[in-house]
């Protein structure tokens, strides 16, 4: 099972890539966890490693992608020596 986060600031793009990530489940026979947030800083808030897919937004209001994505690579390096786990991040963004 695949465990995927989306930060995603608008909540009209957000839903449209839960609907393209449940229709996947559907026609793949697949199965994902997936959890949203609305800001960069809302997923660094209380991270974990759990995740093996970020979609995540460049151009956010409080932190934009970049920044968020450089923090969680961060974080990554120091769980990833303990755990072994890595992670994927697509960039999105509407602009």
């Amino acid at each position: 099972m695949l465990r995927i986060a989306i930060v995603e600031d608008e909540k009209e793009y957000q839903a449209s890539l839960v609907e393209y990530l449940s229709r996947y489940e559907k026609d793949h026979n697949d199965s994902f966890i997936v959890r949203t947030f609305y800001d960069g800083i809302d997923i660094l808030d209380d991270y974990t490693s759990d995740y093996d897919l970020i979609f995540l937004d460049i151009h956010m209001k409080h932190q934009d992608g970049m920044t968020t994505a450089k923090k969680i690579r961060h974080l990554l390096f120091l769980m990833m020596v303990r755990s072994g786990k890595c992670l994927s991040v697509i960039f999105i963004t509407s602009r």
